[in-house]
């Protein structure tokens, strides 16, 4: 029985300790996992650009400007739900439409038809269309917390 006793006030005073520390140290623990969460990899040429769903419009942004510096002839977007004021549509059907541009040529615009409903169902569609075109490498864009996992998805097909 004391056992157990000493072990408990052990466990809540280890407890009283590191709360407290942890809040205190909290940037630092915070900001490490932060770098660790983001990725980066030299920029290299490239055969296509992959930009990942996220209803970020920076994604897309980025891409642009890759795409105008040279970096590859390819830009495979993909299709994500457009959710607002009750409406649901698709991002493909919004381009097809006419109601959403990228300023890109439309050669270079390679959509994914599909709504992915995760990071490695977009990682194996994306896998598909770029062997189905014989192209060997891409340049990833999507959000800087978002790219360690997006990696080990595509990485993973």
């Amino acid at each position: 029985m004391r056992a157990r006793s000493s072990r408990a006030r052990l466990a809540r005073w280890l407890l009283l300790a590191l709360v407290p520390t942890a809040l205190v140290l909290h940037p630092l623990w915070l900001g490490a996992l932060g770098d660790f969460l983001v990725a980066r990899d030299e920029l290299r040429r490239a055969d296509a650009i992959v930009v990942l769903a996220g209803n970020s419009p920076y994604r897309a942004e980025h891409a642009v400007e890759l795409y105008r510096a040279g970096w590859a002839l390819r830009v495979l977007i993909s299709n994500e739900l457009v959710l607002s004021h009750g409406v649901e549509v698709s991002w493909l059907a919004l381009r097809q439409a006419g109601l959403v541009h990228l300023d890109l040529p439309d050669e270079a615009v390679v959509p994914l038809e599909q709504v992915a409903q995760s990071t490695y169902q977009e990682a194996t569609e994306s896998r598909d269309v770029m062997l189905e075109r014989g192209w060997h490498s891409a340049i990833l864009v999507t959000d800087p917390f978002h790219m360690r996992r997006a990696l080990w998805a595509l990485r993973g097909v």
